[in-house]
C-alpha cells in the first residue's frame, strides 16, 4: 500500500522535477513554514490518522523539525557524483524542502514545499512511513550530522546522503517497510550500483556519443 499524501489541488505538484532550479541556498522562511503547519493542524481533524497522527489532540500538538534539503539530480549530476564522490554534484535539477512534523520528538509525517512562480509554496502533506524511516535513519548517525535526500523517479531510488566525521560521503537507502536493515556506503559505491542498474535496464546509456573517438579499453 502506497503512503497517503495530500495534495493541495490548485498546486501543480512538481515532485518529478519539473519546476524551475531554485537558489539552493535559499529555503522557505520560517513565517511560511509556520503557516503550512497551521494548515496540516486544521485539515488533521478526524481525518489525523490520514497524516500519520495517532488522535486529533496529537495532530494539535505536532511541531517542525529542523528541514531537510531533497534534490532530484538528473542522470548527468548522478553519474558526476558518482565520480567525484560530491554530494552537492546531486543538485543538477531542482531542489525541495521536507519539514518531518514530530510529536513528541518522533516523526509523523512531511511538509513538502516545492518552488512555484519563484517562491517556496506548500504541495504536500503526509508521507508518513517515509518521515519514519527518514526519522528513525537519522537518530543512528552521529548528533549533529546533517543530512539530505537525494531521489529520482527515473531511477528509482531515494538516498539519505551526508558527511561522516571523517569526511567521507555516505549514503543509506531509505526504503520504509524494508525487511532488511540498510547500510551506510561510499556515496560513489551506491551511485555506481544505481548507473549500473539502469544500464542493465536502458541499454541505450551504454552507447558512447557520436563523433568522438571510444575510449580506451573499449
Amino acid at each position: 500500500m502506497r503512503p497517503f499524501f495530500l495534495a493541495i489541488a490548485s498546486l501543480p505538484i512538481l515532485l518529478a522535477g519539473c519546476s524551475g532550479s531554485p537558489n539552493h541556498a535559499e529555503r522557505p522562511d520560517a513565517d511560511r513554514a509556520d503557516a503550512a503547519l497551521l494548515t496540516l493542524k486544521s485539515m488533521a481533524g478526524e481525518r489525523h490518522a490520514d497524516f500519520g497522527f495517532m488522535s486529533g489532540a496529537e495532530a494539535q500538538a505536532a511541531v517542525l523539525d529542523e528541514p531537510i534539503e531533497e534534490m532530484w539530480p538528473d542522470q548527468s549530476g548522478i553519474e558526476a557524483a558518482a565520480r567525484s564522490s560530491n554530494i552537492d554534484a546531486l543538485r543538477t535539477h531542482t531542489t525541495e524542502w521536507l519539514y518531518p512534523v514530530l510529536v513528541a520528538g518522533e516523526p509523523r509525517c512531511l511538509i513538502v514545499f516545492d518552488q512555484a512562480d519563484g517562491e517556496w509554496v506548500p504541495g504536500v502533506y503526509g508521507y508518513s512511513a517515509l518521515a519514519r524511516e527518514v526519522g528513525r535513519l537519522r537518530a543512528g548517525l552521529p548528533k549533529g550530522t546533517a543530512v539530505r535526500l537525494a531521489r529520482s523517479y527515473a531511477v528509482d531510488f531515494i538516498l539519505l546522503v551526508y558527511h561522516a566525521p571523517d569526511g567521507r560521503s555516505m549514503a543509506i537507502p531509505v526504503i520504509p517497510h524494508s525487511p532488511k536493515e540498510p547500510r551506510a556506503r561510499p556515496l560513489a559505491d551506491a551511485l555506481n550500483e544505481i548507473l549500473s542498474d539502469l544500464r542493465r535496464e536502458e541499454p541505450s546509456l551504454n552507447r558512447r556519443p557520436t563523433g568522438g573517438p571510444p575510449s580506451s579499453g573499449s
